[in-house]
């Protein structure tokens, strides 16, 4: 009897179960929350700096290191839901447990969010090669659809909801 360890797809599985399993272990440590919560406090920090700069200075596009800090945001939070989905499998994440509802809410977001990012990345690529030649030469239709973009980008900070109940959890345990 040949068991399960011993072909090539058992020992894959098996692999696959240790790192789910321990990336189960890193997503239910209380401080795996805690550190995006704050990351999501310092994500609409981010967002109230850049829409305060571009509405004073009039400018089309935020500053390069507002820029970078979207970036580093989408992919923090990118892999945030990558960790969660792995730990829980897709079943036990959209459909099972007390905060299903906050993960579903969490996984549009962060694809808007991923969606936002390689649409900036476009107009950007498309700008550079002159297609879009500014609003005048045909390029507006792409700066329209980045300003709603940024307008949407604002629902990132209902995720703070989440945050707050985190930091009530925690004042309960003090």
């Amino acid at each position: 009897h040949i068991s399960s360890e011993d072909t090539e797809e058992g020992r894959r599985r098996a692999r696959w179960n240790r790192c789910r399993r321990k990336v189960y272990e890193i997503v239910q440590n209380p401080y795996f929350d805690y550190t995006f919560g704050a990351i999501i406090i310092l994500n609409a920090v981010s967002i109230g700096i850049q829409t305060e700069y571009m509405a004073v200075s009039r400018e089309e596009d935020a500053p390069l290191a507002l820029q970078v800090c979207d970036s580093v945001f989408c992919a923090l939070f990118a892999t945030e839901l990558g960790m969660r989905l792995t730990a829980h499998g897709p079943r036990g994440f959209f459909w099972k447990g007390e905060g299903w509802r906050w993960n579903w809410f969490d996984a549009v977001l962060v694809t808007m969010q991923v969606f936002e990012e390689a649409a900036v990345i476009a107009a950007r690529v498309s700008l550079a090669r002159g297609r879009g030649g500014g609003a005048e030469g045909g390029g507006g239709g792409n700066l329209s659809f980045l300003r709603i973009l940024r307008i949407l980008r604002l629902l990132r900070v209902v995720r703070l909801a989440r945050v707050l109940r985190l930091v009530r959890q925690l004042r309960t345990l003090v």
